[in-house]
C-alpha cells in the first residue's frame, strides 16, 4: 500500500458527490480549465480528476472527428500547432499528421507572423526609448509577444530583459549595444591590430614592458563606459559596484581579438584582467560617489 503526503488545502476524507463528478466532466470538455486547475478548483489531487475523467471515457486527448479534423484545419491556415493542439484536445503530432495529410505548407504559420517594416520600426523605436513593455507593444501591434521580444533583442543585442512592470521596459543586466560598442571601439582605438598582426607568431606580448606593450583601457574611457551601463541598463541607479565591475570587465576583456589574447603570457594575461578589472572598479566607485552627491544636493 503506498502513501501519498497530501497537497495544501486537499480535502482527504471527503469523496466527490455525483454533481461535482458531473461539474469536472463539464469543465473538461469545455476546454476552459486543465486538469489541475480544475483540481484546485474541488481541493482534490489532480489523480483524482484523471480518474474521474477515465471513469467517464475521457482521456488526455479528443477523439479525432470528421469534424474535429475540419477545425484543425481551418485553424491550421492562421495559428501554429501547439496553440491547435490546445485548442482541440489533439497531441502535437496528430496536428502535425492533419497539416502533412492536407498538404498545408510548415512555414506558412512563419509568414503570416513575419513583421513588416513598418512594425519593425514601431518596435525598435520602443526598444531603443524603452517606452514600452514587449507585451502592450504586441497587444497594440496585434502580433505575438516573442515575435516583439526577438526582433527588440536583435536591436539591442542584451541579454534576458528584466521581468516586471516596475523596471524600464527592454532593459537587461548586462551591456546593450551602445556599450558594446564603445567597448570595441576602445580597443580599437588603443591596438595596433596591424602592427600586432605583423608580429611573430612565436613572440610574445606584455602588458607593461616596452615596446610590446599592449595598452587596452584609460580610466576616462572605464568611466564613460560604465556610467553608460548605468544609464542603459539600470535605469540610473547604481548596483552593487563590485558586481558592476566584474560584468563590465569579463565583457570587455571578450573583445580582445584571440589572436592577441594568446600572444601574451599566462602571468600577462592574469596581470591584464586584474588590472582592467580595477580601472572599472575605480570607476563604478567613482561614479557611485557621484550619484549619492547629487541625490544629497538633490534632496
Amino acid at each position: 500500500m503506498s502513501y501519498r503526503i497530501p497537497t495544501k488545502g486537499e480535502r482527504m476524507h471527503e469523496p466527490l458527490s455525483e454533481g461535482e463528478k458531473k461539474r469536472i466532466i463539464e469543465l473538461k470538455l469545455s476546454g476552459k480549465c486543465s486538469q489541475i486547475e480544475i483540481a484546485r478548483m474541488f481541493r482534490v489531487h489532480a489523480q483524482t480528476v484523471r480518474l474521474v475523467l477515465r471513469e467517464a471515457g475521457i482521456g488526455r486527448y479528443a477523439e479525432l472527428t470528421p469534424e474535429l479534423e475540419a477545425e484543425a484545419v481551418r485553424l491550421l491556415q492562421t495559428q501554429s500547432v501547439p496553440k491547435v493542439a490546445k485548442q482541440l484536445r489533439l497531441s502535437s503530432s496528430k496536428v502535425r499528421e492533419i497539416r502533412d495529410n492536407h498538404g498545408i505548407d510548415p512555414k506558412r504559420y512563419a509568414e503570416i507572423c513575419k513583421l513588416s517594416p513598418e512594425k519593425r520600426k514601431e518596435i525598435e523605436k520602443a526598444a531603443r526609448e524603452h517606452t514600452d513593455y514587449c507585451l502592450n507593444v504586441a497587444e497594440k501591434l496585434g502580433v505575438h509577444p516573442q515575435s516583439v521580444r526577438k526582433y527588440a533583442h536583435q536591436v539591442l543585442g542584451s541579454g534576458r530583459f528584466r521581468p516586471g512592470n516596475r523596471v524600464e521596459p527592454m532593459t537587461s543586466n548586462f551591456p546593450q549595444n551602445s556599450v558594446i560598442t564603445a567597448m570595441t571601439k576602445q580597443i580599437e582605438q588603443n591596438l595596433n591590430f596591424a602592427a600586432l598582426d605583423e608580429c611573430d607568431d612565436d613572440a610574445k606580448l606584455s602588458v607593461f614592458d616596452e615596446p610590446n606593450a599592449l595598452h587596452v583601457l584609460d580610466e576616462r574611457a572605464a568611466l564613460f563606459m560604465t556610467d553608460l551601463a548605468v544609464q542603459t541598463s539600470f535605469d540610473g541607479k547604481m548596483p552593487d559596484t563590485e558586481w558592476l565591475a566584474g560584468c563590465m570587465s569579463e565583457k570587455f576583456l571578450e573583445y580582445i581579438p584571440a589572436n592577441i589574447w594568446n600572444k601574451l603570457a599566462q602571468g600577462d594575461q592574469r596581470l591584464l584582467r586584474t588590472s582592467v578589472h580595477i580601472q572599472f572598479l575605480t570607476a563604478a566607485e567613482a561614479l557611485r560617489v557621484s550619484v549619492a552627491h547629487r541625490n544629497d544636493v538633490a534632496n
